[in-house]
């Protein structure tokens, strides 16, 4: 999905949403959640799509869509301007302006939810913590024991050999 203006806001984890216009043709379909268009999905709630911060450009990371719905502009509120990675409305609807260069009040849009998925990086990394945590959840566990059976634990001395 091309994010030419907010990849960033994605990148750090401030954006949860995306506004998108709807075209004509594009209508919503349950079992599986989906846009479709002429025939051809579009959108759909679980699949992942690259995170593109320009047309025909490497995808930066990747979102799996969590839900698809249609809203009206006027029930934009302050919580949904802060789910796209925004302060304020207003800063929204500045953005959206920026992008855009017209607002249509009568035309509703879709509202994509997602979650961004893990960089090949940070699974990595989290594989590592869940390694050390492990780790060390079963040193105390022995800890415990040995302390339960009356050893005295002091902390360890690498020069008394």
């Amino acid at each position: 999905m091309l994010f030419q203006y907010t990849y960033q806001l994605i990148l750090n984890d401030k954006k949860t949403e995306t506004r998108r216009q709807i075209n004509p043709g594009e209508k919503l379909l349950d079992n599986p959640k989906r846009v479709e268009v002429n025939g051809r999905v579009k959108w759909q709630v679980g699949r992942s799509y690259a995170i593109q911060p320009g047309r025909s450009q490497k995808a930066v990371g990747r979102i799996r869509i969590t839900d698809i719905k249609m809203q009206p502009p006027g029930q934009m509120q302050t919580e949904d301007a802060r789910a796209e990675g925004f302060p304020s409305l207003d800063d929204f609807w500045q953005t959206w302006l920026q992008i855009h260069k017209h607002f249509d009040p009568d035309l509703a849009f879709w509202v994509i939810t997602f979650t961004r998925e893990p960089t090949p990086e940070e699974k990595v990394w989290a594989e590592c913590l869940d390694q050390e945590n492990w780790l060390n959840q079963m040193a105390r566990k022995e800890r415990e024991k040995l302390t339960a059976v009356g050893h005295e634990l002091g902390e360890y001395d690498p020069t008394f050999s």
